[in-house]
């Protein structure tokens, strides 16, 4: 267990401070389970080293349930830590404001690489919109300028067609009209210089 807890710290996880106002408790939560993953730890211990990073408040509410689960006869599994931490630190206002943002979320002066990762990070609240492979990329589609829900359109609809690949499908289109943009401005400009 020491040498484990060494490995966790050595690989230097975020802290939560419950001050700031901007800390979103799920990129917390989501960052130490990766580390957990990488360690190779088994669910029950995950729980165990993801309170470790927690502040006071946090360590003691955990410290309380796990101190209750034997006697319901359970131990605490990383599914269920993550839920009891989410349900109790990620208030209903945060949640709301979190899924608006999605739900309004739009392309706008993005590149289409910076709008699917946006995507991709808000979908994580709002799970309601994006649990249908089809609403998904529907979603995906609906915050996409004009000019390429258009050309996207179509690929959507092919049988395999995911959201990574429609995200891929996207760029593709954009790195293609911002070559045929630059190769038509080198054209003018030869023109002009050529005149």
């Amino acid at each position: 267990m020491a040498s484990h807890l060494r490995d966790f710290t050595l690989m230097n996880p975020s802290n939560i401070y419950w001050s700031m106002v901007k800390e979103d408790p799920h990129d917390f939560i989501d960052e130490v389970y990766k580390i957990l993953l990488y360690m190779g730890l088994f669910t029950s211990e995950k729980a165990d080293f993801g309170t470790y990073q927690l502040g006071d408040v946090a360590k003691a509410l955990y410290v309380e349930w796990r101190d209750y689960m034997p006697l319901r006869g359970g131990t605490v599994i990383w599914e269920i830590f993550k839920n009891i931490f989410i349900d109790r630190f990620f208030t209903k206002k945060m949640r709301e404001s979190k899924v608006v943002e999605f739900i309004t979320l739009r392309q706008g002066g993005m590149g289409v690489h910076e709008y699917s990762l946006k995507f991709t990070k808000q979908s994580k609240y709002a799970h309601s919109f994006v649990s249908d492979p089809r609403d998904e990329m529907s979603r995906f589609m609906r915050g996409l300028s004009d000019d390429l829900k258009e050309e996207c359109h179509s690929a959507m609809l092919h049988e395999n067609m995911n959201i990574s690949r429609l995200m891929v499908h996207a760029k593709h289109v954009e790195d293609k009209w911002a070559k045929r943009k630059s190769r038509d401005a080198k054209r003018s400009r030869s023109l002009d210089s050529g005149s």
